[in-house]
């Protein structure tokens, strides 16, 4: 359709952009479930195309870090390049296992005796959304300077290394953190794939998907925040759908109805 194509033409508008200046995660992750979607209703990928996308996918993680460290300018060929362009699939799987070590710093932090979060940083988000919504109940503590915001306490204290949802889990509840988190995340994918196939229930979804996905590298503290904006462009997509499909049926059966008319007068129909 019409909106379909406009919809793809401007994502890939920003995914060449987005790519360009170093931005992967929120371009691929939403590839993935679009693709995962659409194959609910029909398969759009077969086990030969999944691997040549997956090698093309890690030579093109690795040299978009390339271009976000190093910048045009170093890139071979141009006037000053000092920088050579890593389009090797290795260096994409090795740059996958840095998720790791936002793991191991979390075990060092509690080896030098930091106390265990409590699910303090999954309810952070709810507590800071109620007192944004609710002035009454007094202003939120600086970004910056949240003990619960884990991105913001991680970068202070180490770098701008990310996070993981194993690293917050650890954190917050140790080794059975971790397993009873990830059995959760596994009961949300199940709920994904044995959910209907009905338009909605995939907009609601990938909603749902995209956070869970990017969640991986980065913490929870986005997480409720972007699944309330995935559903409320979700529902106004539905509800747009819904609109113009009951103006083009209305009107066609508006044309039949002269036709009828038209057609019928004089034969009793």
């Amino acid at each position: 359709s019409r909106s379909r194509m406009i919809g793809c033409v401007a994502f890939a508008t920003y995914a060449v952009v987005a790519l360009f200046v170093g931005i992967r995660t929120e371009v691929f992750l939403p590839l993935v479930v679009v693709v995962v979607m659409a194959s609910f209703r029909t398969p759009v990928i077969t086990w030969r195309l999944f691997l040549v996308v997956l090698v093309a996918g890690l030579c093109l993680i690795s040299g978009i870090r390339t271009l976000r460290t190093s910048g045009v300018a170093d890139l071979p060929g141009s006037s000053s390049a000092s920088t050579a362009l890593s389009v090797n699939p290795i260096d994409g799987l090795a740059e996958m296992g840095y998720s790791l070590r936002p793991t191991v710093v979390v075990i060092q932090w509690w080896q030098e005796g930091q106390q265990p979060l409590d699910g303090s940083s999954f309810l952070n988000p709810f507590i800071r959304l109620a007192h944004s919504t609710l002035p009454i109940l007094g202003p939120n503590l600086p970004a910056g300077t949240d003990p619960n915001i884990l991105n913001s306490v991680v970068f202070a204290r180490v770098g701008p290394i990310g996070f993981s949802q194993i690293a917050e889990a650890y954190d917050n509840w140790a080794a059975s953190g971790v397993v009873g988190f990830l059995f959760m995340i596994g009961i949300l994918l199940s709920w994904i794939d044995q959910s209907p196939r009905r338009m909605w229930s995939l907009l609601v979804r990938s909603s749902v998907f995209v956070p869970i996905l990017l969640e991986v590298r980065n913490t929870f503290t986005a997480v409720p925040g972007q699944i309330i904006l995935g559903l409320v462009a979700a529902g106004a997509v539905f509800l747009l759908g819904r609109s113009r499909g009951r103006s083009r049926y209305s009107s066609v059966k508006i044309n039949e109805l002269h036709a009828i008319r038209r057609d019928g007068v004089g034969t009793g129909r």
